[in-house]
């Protein structure tokens, strides 16, 4: 398709234009309109956006969204990255929108898969709103099986909404492409796609309004599995094990605690077993600190109060608590 170079020009906000070149003809009416939104991030100004985009400029992307939807503006928190200390990074960091690719690297400059944009995307949705996610796909994409565990409600999310949707013969694509699949045509995310389906999730969810409490709620009982039910904090000592959302599944192998933490290990826990407790551990804990992005086995969960992990190691999961305070 023709490329044409663009100036967007900014539409609301009084936010300040910013040029671009690269923008493909049909891309440059929903840029205008994401730019008006104040959906584009400075990391992409005289940018070509006809280029694919990195984790670290989606990064910025998904905060202009929050901030938008939001009318608030994000603060940048702790900074557990040796690779970037990026402050758009960070503020996704800081409000749950991303998490590492290991434990202490971001890898900013690691090109963006599109399943990776839409879980960014449907963290976005679930810190705006307080509402969790939630996906019935009545037709699954024909490369369902390639989307990854961690990604495929969020995936499911985006493309009943109408703002990722399959490419040609129902494929999603959920991963960068292979040298075999650039040569059938397919092609990474770019950064105009990006910013458009920013702006389609801002158009479809403005309306929204968040919910009015912040108290952590529940998951509903999963279907494929026996469901975790989360229980009540104590009042007066705190009993540390009782912060773990009860386990239904699995054999318990170990159980302690002390003062101020406490670790559960259970034996013969399935994928589907572990799925559905975190689950229910992201609805307990709604604050997300950092969920390694392409390692599904492992979630940091966190209320403000208490921090819990969830590790998930070929058939055992361990889960703890502690005081964050």
């Amino acid at each position: 398709m023709k490329k044409t170079a663009v100036i967007l020009a900014a539409m609301m906000f009084g936010a300040t234009a910013l040029a671009y070149s690269g923008a493909s003809d049909w891309a440059v009416p929903e840029l205008n309109k994401a730019e008006g939104y104040g959906l584009i991030p400075e990391v992409l100004d005289r940018a070509d956006v006809s280029e694919p985009i990195n984790r670290a400029e989606f990064a910025a992307v998904s905060v202009r969204l929050y901030e938008a939807l939001s009318g608030s503006e994000a603060q940048t928190g702790e900074d557990p990255f040796t690779d970037t200390d990026d402050e758009e990074v960070l503020k996704a960091y800081a409000l749950g929108i991303t998490g590492g690719v290991t434990a202490d690297t971001f890898e900013p400059d690691t090109l963006l898969s599109r399943e990776q944009a839409a879980t960014m995307l449907a963290r976005v949705y679930k810190v705006y709103t307080g509402k969790d996610i939630s996906s019935s796909p009545q037709k699954l994409f024909a490369d369902d099986e390639d989307i990854s565990r961690w990604a495929r409600d969020s995936v499911y999310f985006m493309a009943e909404n109408g703002i990722i949707l399959g490419m040609e013969n129902n494929i999603f694509a959920p991963r960068n492409i292979t040298p075999e699949q650039e040569a059938s045509g397919y092609a990474n995310t770019t950064r105009e796609q990006a910013v458009i389906i920013a702006e389609r999730m801002y158009e479809r969810f403005r309306s929204e309004e968040p919910q009015a409490t912040d108290t952590p709620q529940a998951t509903d009982e999963p279907s494929a599995t026996d469901s975790p039910q989360a229980t009540e904090k104590p009042s007066g000592e705190t009993d540390y094990l009782s912060l773990i959302p009860t386990i239904t599944f699995g054999e318990i192998t170990e159980e302690k605690s002390d003062g101020s933490s406490a670790q559960i290990t259970v034996e013969g826990v399935t994928q589907e077993d572990y799925d559905a407790y975190v689950r229910t551990v992201e609805g307990r804990y709604p604050t997300h600190v950092n969920s390694l992005e392409g390692a599904s086995q492992f979630v940091i969960k966190t209320d403000g109060t208490y921090n819990i992990r969830v590790s998930f190691v070929g058939s055992e999961m361990i889960v703890s608590v502690e005081d964050a305070r």
